[in-house]
């Protein structure tokens, strides 16, 4: 999950074009709440994954103010649409 500054819709458009591109993001897109953009990525250890974060910190620090990352060891069920009762 991503906080960002001063972003313009050709530093998310350029943020986007790369999480389509990298072949462990698997979900991205805008966020409501407190953070504003979030990326889910799979990876097979963390080796992988802090390469991933450096490079994304390399090319979009200039929007990324702030980052959280969230671990998941397994997934037993992921539902984009939950039930309302």
């Amino acid at each position: 999950m991503l906080k960002t500054q001063n972003i313009t819709e050709e530093r998310k458009r350029d943020f986007f074009n790369y999480c389509k591109n990298q072949p462990n993001i698997w979900f991205f897109d805008v966020a409501l709440g407190a953070f504003d953009l979030e990326v889910n990525a799979e990876v097979e250890d963390i080796t992988k994954f802090r390469e991933i974060m450096a490079e994304i910190k390399e090319n979009f620090s200039d929007i990324i103010k702030e980052y959280y990352i969230l671990n998941m060891w397994k997934v037993y069920k992921f539902n984009f649409y939950p039930m309302v009762v």
